[in-house]
This record gives structure tokens, sequence and C-alpha cells, in this order.
């Protein structure tokens, strides 16, 4: 079961804003499932290394509270597997379960 922040779009308006983000600003985006987070604050740190990475414009996070959450990295320029899971790991308890590109 999904669950939504108050202050995050349902899943479809994310979705639809991720897309128009993705394609009016950004390259490409990669998609990450991320399992362990659990709360707005999980959602905070896991944004918060992600954005620190080189080239990263965006990111945006659908949170599946115990389940694997959709973490949406927007960028100009490839970004290496192994630098976004140091990244997730570095923001706590958190496993990159999947990439896609």
């Amino acid at each position: 079961m999904a669950f939504h922040l108050p202050f995050f779009k349902s899943s479809d308006e994310a979705d639809t804003a991720a897309q128009k983000t993705a394609t009016n600003d950004f390259d490409r985006t990669i998609e990450l499932g991320v399992s362990g987070m659990t709360c707005d604050h999980c959602v905070a740190h896991v944004t918060e290394e992600l954005k620190a990475l080189p080239d990263v414009g965006n990111v945006s996070v659908t949170l599946n509270s115990g389940g694997t959450s959709k973490v949406l990295v927007y960028t100009d320029h490839d970004i290496a597997d192994e630098a976004l899971r140091e990244a997730v790991s570095e923001a706590g308890h958190y496993t990159v379960e999947s990439i896609v590109r």
C-alpha cells in the first residue's frame, strides 16, 4: 500500500509533473527502486544525498512505506550505478533494489 505525505502530490500527479520536468528540463531520468524508506524524514535524507551528486538536477520520490519506493533522478548526464547506490546508502539504512534507465 502506497503512503503519500500531505505535502507530496498523488502518484498520478507526481508522475505527470515529473514527466513534464524530465521532458522540459533534463535529458534523462533514472528510476531507482529504494527499500527501507518509511516516512518524510527518509524521503528528505535520500533526496538530499542524491541532489548532492554532480549533474543531478532534481529528485522526485513516491514513498511506499514498508515496500519499494520510486525515486526519479533527473539529470543531463549519466550517473554511475555505484554513485547512486552510495548516495542512497549514505542517507541511511536504505537499499537500491533496482535501477532503470
